[in-house]
């Protein structure tokens, strides 16, 4: 995914003459396993936020502070990131896996990612997503919406919710 988009922007910039393509990788993205890290780095794109040595926390500080109002937005990775590696990803999948996060947002659920593995809808949660889940209704609407989309099991992780 990172690859296309960082291609197409630096693209677009040589177009227009602009020296410089940013993200907004952060130095807590550091220590994940980013694929597309490499991406950045075969077409230059520079991380601002990195390079000051910047972190979530603080980030989401200074957004609050200038009163953005996505100031304590939970991250959102490619949805690719949902799928084992080795896992070919296809537009289907890709469109399950949207599909299964919508059900589960229009659930009350906020942060949190519906992980695929074949047949099975791993889910991990924040603590509070938990504490909704494990409201009997709730869990019985989740393995439900998720079964119609094509999971024949659905489970809970108990790690919780990671990035």
């Amino acid at each position: 995914c990172k690859r296309r988009l960082f291609q197409r922007l630096h693209s677009i910039a040589i177009d227009k003459g602009l020296e410089n393509v940013a993200d907004g990788t952060n130095c807590d993205d550091r220590s994940e396993y980013r694929p597309g890290s490499d991406a950045a780095i075969e077409f230059g794109i520079i991380s601002p936020l990195s390079e000051a040595g910047l972190g979530k926390q603080e980030v989401r500080l200074m957004a609050r502070s200038l009163h953005l109002l996505n100031w304590d937005m939970p991250s959102s990775p490619c949805l690719a990131t949902r799928i084992p590696h080795g896992t070919p990803i296809t537009a289907a999948l890709l469109g399950t896996i949207a599909a299964a996060e919508g059900s589960l947002r229009k659930l009350g659920l906020t942060d949190f990612r519906a992980r695929h593995h074949g047949d099975t809808a791993r889910i991990e949660a924040s603590p509070a997503d938990v504490t909704m889940l494990n409201e009997n209704s709730t869990w019985q609407r989740a393995v439900s919406e998720l079964g119609s989309l094509g999971y024949s099991r659905v489970v809970l992780d108990p790690a919780g919710h990671r990035a």
